[in-house]
């Protein structure tokens, strides 16, 4: 009987039968797979992650690095690592790999379970912690010193925000600050009397180009020169002694260009060309001829400059500081400079052989007038700044206090060539005659105030835009214009006739005001 089963079993193989042999490797395949499945469903548990503990046995709970407590491991799938190897603070091996996956994933998950929630921000200024890097090192106590965790808070992009004034302790981090700025401003002119006149052909010769005859024009004067707007330039330099900016020094200087007013006229475009004046001899005003038809023929050229420069440097400390705005008080050193010169060159060539003097001889009269105007003294004032977002609005108001010294300088010239002869250089010129030629000085105390507007918008957290408007007044300065005598008296005329019987020209030391005021755009940069 049993034979005839195993022999039926085997004609059913034989046969091709598949019912015994699919149920053999069934069994076998769930023997060999259970184990692993079981161990699989071990590892698959949820993790229970602890932080690491510091040095000193305290947790952080803010690292990175975080263990899963101590797991069976299968030394054939799972490498163990060694130490970590970027922070030497930490020993224990790394767990396999696989777990750290699921580490991962768990992190992202459910951050809530692994540390304390983020604490709202501030839209206005964002916290942010960086760890001291500094070659020096810092303070144990003070504004400076760092805190307890080893890390400071950096200076917030916008420090003058509403916020803890706290920087870390670097050197010259957020302390220095520069802006150069683009002027464009008007100053007063020079005031300068008729120097050149001229008038109809039908005019005569004693009354040609004398003021207030009929017909006489003013080509050249009776008004203000050097009034136009100019360009400048000014750059300030800050550097803060400490880090909420509350006590600094400040160094600006500043220049505006050369002002030049230029006139010439000859005897093609103006057939009648003479210089005004007042004869003390005859009482009435008069007129240097410089071209007149059938007498002489000649030219004339006027030029005036004007140059105003300055330069400071203050103290600057903070006197009130809210939210969002601050007011600073301002002492130092100021040094204003202001300078003004003018020239007038004639040349004459003598046609008439009833003239004054042979035909073809030449004269050349030349008359210059320089003054040098320079403030030393002390600067007090306010300056304030208030913020609002990424937009500054700042004023300034200064005032100086000290001495003005003022420079006069009167020189002419005359050259007479006749054309047999040699040619006679003598000293004095039209207006500029030996009776006030010389250099003259005086010093007076003066006031300089000065008012000052800015607009700005951070263009990024080191870098604003700046526009505004500045006013300078300067209360007592010399000026060319009103070192001119018009009194004249002929026979002094170089080389003189007679000797002197008067003194006129005279000098009178003359003083006025001055001012400047104007726009200026430029860049803060705070490095």
């Amino acid at each position: 009987m049993k034979r005839l089963q195993v022999l039926t079993f085997g004609n059913e193989l034989a046969a091709g039968s598949r019912r015994p042999l699919v149920l053999w490797m069934t069994g076998f395949l769930v023997f060999a797979w259970l184990p692993s499945a079981m161990a699989q469903q071990e590892e698959n548990r949820p993790l229970a992650l602890e932080p690491i503990a510091a040095p000193g046995g305290e947790p952080v709970p803010d690292s990175p690095h975080w263990v899963a407590p101590d797991l069976p491991r299968n030394p054939k799938r799972l490498a163990v690592a060694g130490p970590q190897e970027d922070d030497p603070q930490l020993s224990d091996p790394e767990p396999p790999r696989n777990s750290q996956r699921r580490i991962a994933t768990a992190l992202q998950a459910d951050d809530a379970q692994l540390s304390d929630p983020e604490p709202p921000r501030n839209p206005r200024r964002p916290p942010v912690a960086r760890r001291y890097e500094a070659d020096v090192e810092p303070p144990a106590d003070g504004p400076y010193a760092e805190e307890d965790d080893g890390a400071c808070e950096e200076c917030p992009p916008y420090p003058n925000r509403c916020c803890e004034p706290a920087c870390c302790w670097q050197p010259l981090a957020n302390r220095l600050e520069a802006r150069g700025e683009w002027l464009l401003w008007w100053g007063k002119g020079n005031s300068v009397p008729a120097l050149v006149t001229s008038g109809p052909s039908t005019q005569t010769q004693t009354q040609a180009g004398i003021l207030g005859a009929p017909g006489t024009v003013v080509l050249f004067g009776d008004s203000d020169l050097n009034d136009a707007a100019r360009s400048g330039a000014r750059l300030t330099v800050d550097c803060w002694l400490t880090c909420d900016h509350s006590l600094g020094l400040e160094a600006q200087c500043f220049g505006l260009g050369d002002n030049t007013a230029s006139f010439q006229a000859n005897s093609n475009n103006f057939p009648v060309l003479a210089r005004p004046f007042f004869n003390t001899q005859t009482g009435a005003a008069d007129s240097g001829l410089i071209g007149y038809p059938g007498v002489q023929t000649g030219n004339v050229s006027v030029s005036a400059t004007t140059v105003f420069q300055g330069a400071e440097a203050l103290l600057r400390q903070t006197w009130f500081r809210a939210c969002d705005a601050h007011l600073d008080f301002l002492a130092g050193y100021r040094y204003l400079r202001l300078s003004d010169d003018l020239s007038i060159d004639e040349f004459e060539t003598f046609i008439n052989p009833q003239g004054p003097a042979p035909v073809n001889s030449t004269l050349a009269l030349s008359d210059r007038f320089s003054t040098l105007n320079e403030f030393q003294g002390a600067d007090l004032g306010l300056a304030s700044d208030w913020h609002y977002e990424r937009w500054n609005l700042g004023f300034l108001l200064k005032v100086g206090l000290g001495n003005t010294s003022s420079r006069v300088t009167i020189s002419g010239s005359t050259v007479f060539t006749q054309p047999t002869l040699a040619a006679a250089t003598s000293s004095g010129g039209f207006l500029a005659q030996a009776s006030n030629s010389g250099q003259y000085q005086r010093n007076q105390f003066t006031m300089v105030p000065e008012l000052g507007i800015n607009l700005g918008f951070d263009l990024t957290p080191r870098l604003r835009l700046v526009g505004g408007y500045s006013l300078i007044y300067w209360s007592a300065v010399a000026r060319t214009g009103d070192q001119i005598d018009l009194n004249l008296a002929p026979p002094q005329f170089p080389p003189p006739l007679t000797p002197p019987a008067n003194h006129f020209p005279e000098f009178r030391f003359a003083t006025t005001d001055y001012w400047a005021q104007g726009l200026n755009v430029g860049l803060d940069l705070r490095f």
